[in-house]
């Protein structure tokens, strides 16, 4: 107990006080916020309670954020408790939020926290009307979507057409982001992405749609390549290029100079073509020079040299006319069947020269038999014939051959075997004939072995 006295002239006063000396405690927070799930639109309700000596104050937090308003605090001794409602109307919270309070006295603080799940359905934005794509490049198509739980099915469609998202041109980066690549400009159209969440037991579903254009980086068809001119001579270079939207072509020198004479410049749908024309080549003409084509994209370049020669023209090239080749599958086969038929026909008449024939089918006195005539070496004629035309020859050599003509060496081969041998001494008619018993004898010289009627035998 402490007094406290004052006094002067007049009198004195005095006051009297006490002061209770306590150790002072941390906060200790004995109920923590907890965990929750609620829908959006929605609130949560959290209670935080601290027992510190002095008590303590506490203060709310949402996401590292103090919270001001929706708070009620209520001081019992050593007891504080806070209670605050978190209060959310917009999609735009959705997700996983961390709330915490802190209890503070003068001995110092301590927080706790934990989090609230703000659920909603999904939901897609409204996408782009006019997303642009690059020819021959990865584009991306994206649909903005709000939902919490994330969603658990995507699916895209390309003008009414589902997409194939494992395919090697379609991929997703996550689900509001279509990738697709080495884009044609068939792939312009209409996309159109559906997403599916499930919170509370229920499936939810949203889609939106937008329409997509494709544009092209300038990009050259046609370049320009190093020539050599010939002095006083002309020559015209080409660059060609495509692009959308449509690019321009310009030319400059080494030096960065816009070459503007002789250029004209043409434009068909989306491509562009641009001639430099070089008229009576000097030297002042020759350099490198650059071709430029650009759009609202980019620009690309390309460069050549052009060389000026002091060289005369060459003399007229002697034009040697190219064989024609077109007829020789018909020689190859004409030539050999020509071959062919040609040796054919040298072994018929080494054939013919071998063995003569003499048709007597037309002699009036003799039935129509085939001859073929031989020599032997010493000069003999020699014949065949059958034993039923033996009269006949006979015959026929009686009335058909002069006396002393041997047939100019021929003699008939008549049907089975049979041989005789004449000569043209036997053939005489003035030789004297043996004697034929039983027959008479030929009219030149004859002798038969063999039976009676010739057959086996042989006759001169």
């Amino acid at each position: 107990m402490y007094q406290c006295f004052a006094n002067n002239e007049v009198g004195e006063a005095h006051k009297t006080t006490r002061i209770i000396v306590r150790n002072a405690t941390m906060p200790n927070v004995t109920i923590s916020p907890s965990h929750q799930a609620v829908a959006d639109p929605g609130q949560s309700v959290h209670t935080c309670v601290s027992h510190a000596d002095p008590a303590a104050a506490i203060t709310w937090f949402v996401n590292g954020t103090e919270m001001t308003s929706d708070i009620e605090n209520t001081v019992s001794g050593l007891k504080t408790t806070s209670e605050f409602t978190y209060k959310f109307d917009s999609g735009m919270l959705a997700g996983t939020h961390t709330v915490s309070c802190m209890a503070l006295n003068i001995r110092g603080n301590v927080t706790a926290e934990s989090t609230v799940d703000i659920q909603v359905e999904v939901f897609v934005h409204k996408m782009a009307s006019d997303q642009k794509m690059y020819y021959e490049r990865l584009s991306v198509v994206t649909c903005p979507y709000v939902s919490f739980p994330a969603p658990k099915a995507v699916s895209w469609t390309h003008e009414g057409t589902t997409l194939v998202l494992k395919n090697s041109r379609y991929s997703l980066t996550d689900v509001s982001t279509l990738n697709i690549g080495d884009v044609t400009f068939d792939d312009a159209g209409e996309y159109c992405c559906t997403l599916t969440n499930e919170y509370g037991g229920t499936d939810y579903e949203a889609s939106g749609c937008a329409n997509t254009t494709v544009d092209a980086y300038p990009m050259f068809t046609s370049a320009a390549n190093s020539t050599t001119v010939r002095l006083n001579r002309n020559t015209a270079l080409v660059c060609s290029g495509f692009g959308i939207p449509v690019p321009t072509i310009r030319w400059t020198n080494s030096k960065g100079a816009a070459v503007t004479a002789g250029v004209t410049t043409t434009t068909v749908n989306n491509t562009v073509s641009s001639t430099l024309e070089i008229t009576n080549a000097a030297a002042a003409h020759g350099g490198e020079y650059y071709c430029y084509i650009r759009s609202s994209l980019s620009e690309v370049n390309s460069s050549f040299i052009v060389y000026i020669s002091n060289a005369t023209d060459p003399p007229p090239a002697t034009i040697v006319p190219k064989p024609n080749y077109d007829f020789f599958p018909v020689i190859a086969i004409v030539v050999p069947v020509g071959i062919l038929v040609l040796l054919v026909v040298i072994i018929a008449c080494v054939q013919c020269r071998k063995r003569g024939s003499y048709d007597v089918s037309e002699e009036p006195n003799i039935k129509p038999f085939h001859v073929r005539a031989e020599r032997n070496d010493q000069g003999e004629l020699y014949a065949e014939a059958g034993p039923d035309i033996i009269q006949q020859r006979r015959r026929f050599l009686q009335e058909q051959a002069p006396p002393g003509d041997d047939l100019n060496g021929q003699y008939a081969t008549i049907g089975s075997k049979r041989s005789s041998t004449l000569t043209s001494q036997q053939q005489s008619p003035t030789r004297p004939a043996p004697p034929y018993p039983g027959r008479a004898a030929p009219p030149y010289p004859h002798k038969e072995e063999g039976d009676e009627n010739g057959n086996g035998g042989s006759f001169i």
